[in-house]
């Protein structure tokens, strides 16, 4: 068997390329055992050896940072570092799933629509990224994912166009500085839980959750036009609506 491999040689032994075993010794990961007088690097048997459990541990998923310290212990417990992968892929799959079921709701939402405008493809992922934050119950969410499906595009798109309106009504009457039991402000209010209730339903059960999200995540209201001083003068007005 070959005693010394130059890197191109090693490279082609293991799939890896040059570059990448460059990193590798730059990062303290996997050095050559010797160099030529030139300064060329060699590689010897146990350095192949070394470099075949770097790539295999890079296969289940390690990190090159876990791999190095990895290399460092003589004797490590194998069943540790499998269920550590495990429960890693585990976590992942979860989050996958999760995402899939993100992409499937928007999917849904979206494709019995004619045309769909960027506007409302970002519209429509916020409202989802809120209903998956765990301030919603099962049912609130599937009514919302319901009343969507429901909404023709023209209705859908009407909505959104007037609950911009809405928003932009309500800021003019802030900065004004109009009381928020002002009757135009009250009926601003009555408006917006009216659409809110178009495609929510339970008005009062979607205004505690969204309050609670809102709190915990009060940079959130923004993506909807929305700053946390705005949304406490529509919830000011909300109270005063029956």
């Amino acid at each position: 068997m070959k005693e010394t491999w130059k890197i191109g040689e090693l490279a082609r032994q293991t799939g890896l390329t040059v570059r990448t075993l460059h990193h590798y010794d730059k990062i303290g990961l996997f050095h050559p055992s010797c160099t030529t007088d030139a300064g060329h690097r060699l590689y010897s048997e146990n350095d192949l050896k070394q470099l075949h459990k770097i790539v295999l541990f890079k296969q289940l998923g390690f990190s090159l940072e876990e791999i190095s310290q990895i290399m460092k212990v003589s004797e490590f417990d194998p069943l540790e570092l499998l269920q550590l992968q495990l429960t890693r892929l585990d976590e992942e799959i979860k989050l996958r799933q999760t995402l899939k079921g993100k992409l499937t709701d928007i999917f849904q939402l979206l494709r019995s629509r004619k045309k769909v405008t960027s506007d409302q493809f970002i519209s429509t992922i916020q409202m989802m990224k809120i209903s998956y934050s765990g301030h919603f119950t099962q049912e609130q969410v599937n009514e919302m994912k319901k009343n969507l499906k429901l909404l023709k595009p023209d209705e859908l798109r009407e909505n959104e166009d007037e609950g911009q309106k809405l928003l932009a009504n309500f800021r003019k009457e802030m900065e004004r500085g109009t009381n928020a039991a002002d009757p135009v402000v009250l009926e601003l209010a009555q408006e917006w839980k009216k659409r809110i209730s178009v495609l929510f339903g339970d008005f009062q059960g979607i205004s505690q959750s969204a309050e609670r999200y809102y709190i915990e995540n009060p940079n959130q209201a923004a993506e909807f036009g929305m700053d946390a001083k705005l949304y406490q003068y529509i919830l000011t007005a909300l109270a005063g609506v029956e």
